[in-house]
């Protein structure tokens, strides 16, 4: 309700989003890595289950979350493997 113009933020984020998906499609090494991020994903959202009688209290801090975030790779364990791939790869 703050009436702000996201324009801009929208465009830098779709041309964000372009960019990883043409590093990801460039690369075999970096695909697989991202399908298996998606697939931890994938089964954490298999298990869970959507109580449409608890709609209304979201702030239910004992209600088990499906998606365990402590299981993904920490920003500086991404920022190191995304280091690690471009020392290997050189300039290509």
């Amino acid at each position: 309700d703050l009436g702000l113009d996201l324009t801009d933020l929208d465009i830098a984020a779709a041309a964000w989003e372009r960019s990883v998906a043409d590093v990801v499609a460039s690369d075999s090494d970096v695909a697989g890595y991202v399908d298996r991020l998606e697939s931890r994903y994938d089964q954490g959202l298999a298990g869970y289950v959507v109580d449409d009688e608890d709609e209304d209290d979201e702030d239910d801090e004992d209600e088990e979350d499906w998606f365990d975030e402590d299981e993904l790779p920490s920003g500086d364990t991404l920022a190191e493997d995304f280091e690690r791939y471009l020392r290997e790869h050189g300039e290509d």
